[in-house]
């Protein structure tokens, strides 16, 4: 027999060496419990040197395994150690390798993860990490670099739409060109977008309903406490003549398309905090042009023109004297021709606290030239009826 056992002081450790090389390994120890003599380790050192531990409970149920490369660095890792719950199924899993980077994976009440880390400092993340439900779906994934840029993913399922969600934060090295993205996508689709840039532009783009109406929404956002200044051409996004290599003129625009890509609607916040909604028909020419002004210019400023009261060609010119005018109303013919101006100013508040509008209409034909002027003032007697 070429086994031999030996007994060191107490009965509580046990040394099984392999002298004349018959089996694939060659040392085995084992660690009893010195109450119940029961296998707490057992420690097994291959022909290759590499280690494969077993530690088990006071009952004998394994609880850990340890395998260890050899000193000859025959495995692309140091360590690996698993867990087991109490049904023998395993719980969590630690590898380190050689690199440095160290990897977990544990699970916990059917879901499971595993984060990988560059204890290191060998690569430009410092940590991964992968989440999983309970039938072993990737439910999530993640980069955290060493600047603080993190990459995050996230996978669904609601129905039979496939959801997946993207989230980009840029970090100290500034490797990206905005501060931050988000993404969604179902079924593979975009639904959802937005963007903030590193100039301070903020784009967002999604769906509005089912039918596939997509809206864009472009927020010019301060920075250093002043709006931003824009130093590059933006092509298709600031659309005012002269504004792409200047300063945004707009602090919010708001683009609706339909489900073919043509854009339905434009609203805009100005940054005097002026606002502009535009209406187009599905040839791209303009239908309607809605102006919100903050700033109390008079109707006369706002046309470009001396409004005249009365029917054309009367003389002189007046001004109808309106400064608080709230809104205005323009409307085009099918060639792109202003038709018509139309403002809405309040009279005053009555009942309940309710402005009361008067409407100021200008008419233009085909030339251009104004040709109707009209303003209604409702009567009292009308409005408390």
């Amino acid at each position: 027999m070429s086994i031999r056992s030996s007994f060191f002081t107490l009965p509580t450790i046990r040394v099984i060496n392999d002298v004349d090389d018959i089996y694939n390994w060659s040392s085995i120890v084992e660690v009893f419990d010195p109450d119940t003599d029961v296998v707490t380790q057992r420690t097994i050192t291959r022909d290759d040197g590499t280690q494969r531990e077993f530690r088990y409970d006071e009952t004998g149920v394994l609880t850990t395994r340890v395998l260890r490369d050899a000193e000859a660095n025959l495995k692309p890792y140091e360590k690996i150690t698993f867990t087991y719950d109490a049904t023998g199924e395993i719980a969590g899993k630690e590898v380190e390798f050689d690199n440095g980077v160290r990897q977990v994976s544990q699970n916990f009440e059917g879901s499971s993860y595993r984060n990988r880390f560059d204890e290191d400092d060998v690569f430009e993340w410092s940590t991964k990490t992968w989440s999983y439900d309970n039938e072993g779906t990737l439910t999530q994934r993640s980069v955290f670099f060493d600047d603080g840029a993190r990459i995050i993913r996230e996978f669904d399922q609601i129905g039979s739409d496939v959801w997946e969600e993207v989230s980009i934060f840029d970090g100290e090295d500034d490797r990206y060109n905005f501060s931050s993205f988000e993404q969604t996508k179902v079924n593979g689709e975009v639904v959802y977008s937005r963007v903030t840039k590193d100039s301070g532009l903020r784009i967002e783009t999604g769906l509005t309903d089912e039918n596939g109406l997509k809206y864009t929404f472009l927020e010019d956002l301060p920075v250093g406490g002043d709006r931003f200044e824009a130093t590059e051409v933006l092509v298709g996004i600031d659309e005012d003549p002269g504004m792409t290599s200047d300063a945004f003129v707009w602090a919010t625009t708001l683009r609706v398309f339909d489900e073919d890509g043509n854009m339905q609607a434009r609203l805009r916040t100005m940054d005097d905090n002026d606002a502009t909604a535009v209406l187009f028909a599905e040839d791209g020419s303009m239908t309607h042009r809605l102006r919100f002004e903050s700033d109390n210019l008079s109707p006369g400023d706002f046309l470009g023109e001396p409004i005249v009261v009365g029917t054309p060609g009367d003389a002189p010119s007046i001004d109808p004297g309106v400064d608080d005018w709230l809104f205005q109303l323009q409307l085009f013919d099918e060639t792109g021709a202003l038709s018509e101006t139309k403002l809405y100013y309040s009279i005053g508040e009555l009942l309940n606290d309710q402005a009361v509008l008067a409407e100021f209409t200008a008419g233009f034909d085909s030339d251009g030239d104004l040709s109707l002027i009209s303003q209604v003032i409702p009567d009292f007697f009308d409005i408390i009826d």
